[in-house]
């Protein structure tokens, strides 16, 4: 977590937004506040009606309502954001909202998981949760640090569509990132 990712995670909400299509109404997951961007990208689209964002660490979402605000635009104070101190698995194991976007930055990438537990999110049964929280023609998006070869074909095996997307490295970045982008057809 860091003020110089702006781009990527900005970014993150843009792509999965954008293949979404406009959907008035749409509901939104976002997995890990960090600071604040991909929350803040999300709710700049006035036909998203609401943002549910899962955040394991309660000292994160003081720091993002506080140190961060500025940053983020003071996203957790619009009305159209419900944020929720838990773990971004069990939490989508256990819940049976259907969402028709969710977007993903808890680890560095699908084959980098800052929790053990979390790299069952991205096999291809973790996929297929994923897949059945979202709504007929619902984006899952991941953010990553590296590409990770083999992934998207992994994801085409669970959605219909899936695609990479490269984040050129910024005068802040040292690195490219990378956005994976998978659509649940009807």
């Amino acid at each position: 977590m860091s003020t110089y990712g702006e781009e990527s995670e900005s970014e993150l909400a843009r792509l999965a937004l954008a293949a979404l299509g406009e959907r008035r109404g749409a509901r939104v997951l976002v997995g890990g506040l960090g600071v604040g961007y991909t929350l803040r990208e999300a709710l700049r689209q006035e036909w998203v009606g609401h943002v549910t964002v899962i955040e394991i660490e309660p000292v994160v979402e003081v720091w993002a309502r506080t140190y961060f605000r500025s940053f983020n635009g003071g996203a957790l104070s619009d009305p159209r954001t419900t944020a929720i101190t838990d773990d971004i698995g069990p939490y989508i194991r256990s819940t049976h909202k259907r969402y028709d976007a969710i977007v993903l930055d808890v680890d560095n990438g699908p084959d980098e998981a800052v929790l053990a537990q979390n790299a069952s999110l991205y096999d291809e049964a973790g996929l297929g949760v994923w897949a059945r929280r979202l709504t007929n023609g619902g984006v899952l998006a991941i953010w990553s640090a590296r590409r990770v070869p083999g992934f998207d074909e992994r994801l085409r095996r669970v959605f219909s569509r899936a695609d990479i997307h490269e984040i050129p490295a910024s005068v802040r970045t040292s690195a490219a990132d990378y956005v994976y982008v998978a659509k649940r057809e009807p």
